[in-house]
This record gives structure tokens, sequence and C-alpha cells, in this order.
């Protein structure tokens, strides 16, 4: 992810805002159009990242992300016309609708890494099934030290730099 994507989430944040706020559009005390505004955050601008998340190893999209966050939450506050918020309340505004949040997502390293690791766990079967290599059993228990999530990053990513590569060679030769 480089400036000129950061610049799209930038306009695209932007163009929700003036949804809102554009005069010619704008209803007389109304919450509907925020809300309709809010929804398209959560559901538009903000789901784009998942697919970066699954696609981009976490510790290259991390810094990213941070910014990416900080774009969306802006965007957040500058549609509910809040100008500051502590520490507690930007968490709450993170959590899930259903843990009392507003459910604008969070993507830090953790969360990246899930996506990540979920991504090549959905593809697995499709690439065992293509060049008859796996993931053995053992490999999946943790090294002594390490979170199960970030080990599992560690053996998915040595085994997709390993597979792919070969079945990229098999499509040549076919």
């Amino acid at each position: 992810m480089h400036s000129n994507t950061k610049a799209r989430c930038e306009t695209e944040a932007s163009f929700l805002r003036s949804i809102l706020f554009d005069d010619q559009k704008a209803a007389a005390d109304s919450w509907c159009r925020v809300q309709a505004v809010l929804l398209l955050l959560r559901y538009s601008l903000a789901a784009k990242l998942v697919y970066f998340g699954q696609t981009i190893d976490p510790v290259v999209l991390e810094p990213f992300a941070r910014r990416f966050d900080d774009i969306v939450l802006q965007t957040f506050l500058k549609v509910l016309e809040i100008e500051n918020i502590s520490e507690d309340q930007r968490l709450q505004i993170q959590l899930a609708l259903k843990e009392g949040g507003c459910g604008v997502r969070s993507h830090d390293l953790k969360e990246l890494q899930r996506l990540y690791v979920s991504s090549a766990l959905l593809v697995a079967p499709a690439v065992l099934a293509a060049t008859g290599e796996h993931i053995g059993a053992g490999s999946l228990d943790n090294v002594e030290g390490e979170p199960s999530n970030s080990n599992l990053q560690v053996q998915f990513v040595t085994w997709l730099h390993t597979v792919v590569p070969a079945l990229i060679l098999t499509k040549a030769d076919v």
C-alpha cells in the first residue's frame, strides 16, 4: 500500500464527509444522513483494509494500517462534530457493536496477523490439492515463548514461499 492508496482513502473519507455537510444534500435537523454516512464509513471505507490485511505481510502493512485507522477515526469524529476524545473514548468507538462500541475497527498488529493467517488457511486446501504440499500436524504446535498465532504465521509464510514458486513452475510447464 503506497501513498496513492492512502490518497484514495483520504479522498473517499472526504467524500463521505461531503455527503453529510454539502448544503444541497443536507437534510435539516436529521440524524438519518449521519447514520447513513456512518454505515458507509463502517462498511465501505473501513472494510478496505481487510483485503490488504489478507494479502500483505502484517509487519509491512502495520504503519499504513495505523494511518488508515487515524483517517477512519477522524472521519467518524468529523461526521459527529466531535473535536477531541480521550483514549478510553477512542477504545470504545473501536469496540464491536455487540460490546457497546461503535464498530469502527482498529487494525493493530495482532488483527493484521489474524487476517493474514486466516487467508492462508482459506487457500491451503486449494494449494494442497494443486501441489500435494501441506503443513504437518507438528508445525501447528507452539514454539516455546511464541504465541500460537505468530508461530502459525511464520509456518504459513515459510510454507507459501516454498510452495507458490513450485506451483508457478508447475503451471508454466503445462
